[in-house]
C-alpha cells in the first residue's frame, strides 16, 4: 500500500507579545484618545512606564550594563497591566471597530 505524504502545522499567534514593541508615548497617547482618561491618571502612567531599565544578570560575576526602556510592558515583569493595556487598547479597538 503507497503511503501518502501529508503534511499538517499550526500556527499560534501570541498578538500580547508585539505588544512589547510599542512605544510608551504612543501607548499614553492611545489610551488618552481610546478612554478620554484625565491628567492624573495618564500622569499615573507616564510615571509607570517611562524611567524603567532592564540589566540581565547571570550566575556569578557576570552582569551587563544597565538599558533605559523606551518601549514594552512585558509580562516577565510579572505585572498584571501589561495584560490590561493590551485588553484596554488592542483588542477594545479591534472589538469596536
Amino acid at each position: 500500500m503507497p503511503w501518502k505524504r501529508l503534511c499538517s502545522g499550526a500556527v499560534g499567534l501570541r498578538l500580547s507579545v508585539a505588544f512589547d514593541t510599542v512605544d510608551y508615548s504612543i501607548l499614553c497617547r492611545q489610551l488618552q484618545l481610546s478612554f478620554k482618561l484625565d491628567v492624573p491618571v495618564l500622569a499615573w502612567f507616564h510615571s509607570y512606564l517611562h524611567g524603567r531599565a532592564a540589566q540581565c544578570v547571570l550566575r556569578g560575576p557576570f552582569m551587563s550594563s544597565s538599558v533605559q526602556l523606551v518601549c514594552g510592558v512585558s509580562e516577565s515583569q510579572g505585572s498584571v497591566l501589561g495584560h490590561v493595556l493590551f485588553i484596554a487598547v488592542y483588542i477594545v479597538q479591534i472589538l469596536s471597530h
